[in-house]
């Protein structure tokens, strides 16, 4: 039992991990992005500005 609890604690770290390092590249994206976003342009899949 111990161990199975050992295990769910370090995929939770894991995850919580993954789930941090997903902020901080979304918030670069975000700031990179920023005045365009603010232009009102979507981005398709390609990244490629498309006016809304």
């Amino acid at each position: 039992m111990i161990l199975l609890v050992g295990d769910a604690r370090a995929q939770w770290a894991e995850l919580d991990r993954r789930i941090s390092a997903f902020d901080a590249e979304f918030v670069c994206w975000v700031k990179e992005n920023e005045e365009a976003l603010r232009r009102g342009e979507r981005f398709t899949a390609a990244g490629m500005p498309m006016a809304v």
